[in-house]
């Protein structure tokens, strides 16, 4: 009788961690959606930002200005805009000509890269509530903070919210 009652108050232990559970905000899950919510609120545009700079300063091998311009001109007339990470990965890239495949390989080099990179910093904010992480992160040491939360709901998925003033 006493194994049956160990069990019975281990099982108790377990089931009221695991209600009372919440993400953590550097968890590599939450991070992952946070990052893909990010791309999609205006993260694909700075990455758009981050080529011309990088064309400007030099920094990508055969490319300059004018191929950087027909390469974009090429990838908005054969599909659009890109602006989701969805967009990104189901783009049609068969279409573009050489200016276009260029310009996309340095996109795709930047978006694998951002979203294979650790956070520059991620600092939990708030973890009073009893089921929601308050979080600030910064992705790389150039990008400006921004806040979010993580939380489980209902059904036990996670929910990440960009958290914006």
């Amino acid at each position: 009788m006493k194994t049956l009652n160990t069990i019975f108050l281990g099982f108790l232990v377990v089931f009221f961690t695991a209600c009372n559970s919440k993400p953590k905000c550097d968890d590599k899950n939450v991070i992952s959606l946070t990052k893909e919510l990010v791309y999609n609120n205006g993260g694909s545009a700075q990455i758009g930002f981050e080529i011309m700079a990088l064309v400007e300063q030099n920094k990508v091998p055969n490319m300059d200005v004018k191929k950087l311009t027909r390469g974009l001109n090429n990838i908005m007339d054969n599909g659009g805009n890109i602006i989701t990470y969805e967009d990104y990965k189901k783009y049609d890239k068969s279409r573009l000509n050489e200016d276009g495949l260029a310009v996309f390989k340095v996109f795709e080099d930047i978006t694998k890269n951002f979203f294979s990179q650790k956070p520059y910093t991620v600092i939990t904010t708030n973890d009073s509530d009893k089921k929601i992480t308050y979080c600030k992160a910064q992705l790389f040491e150039s990008s400006q903070p921004f806040d979010y939360s993580a939380q489980y709901t209902d059904d036990g998925k996670l929910y990440v919210e960009l958290l914006v003033d």
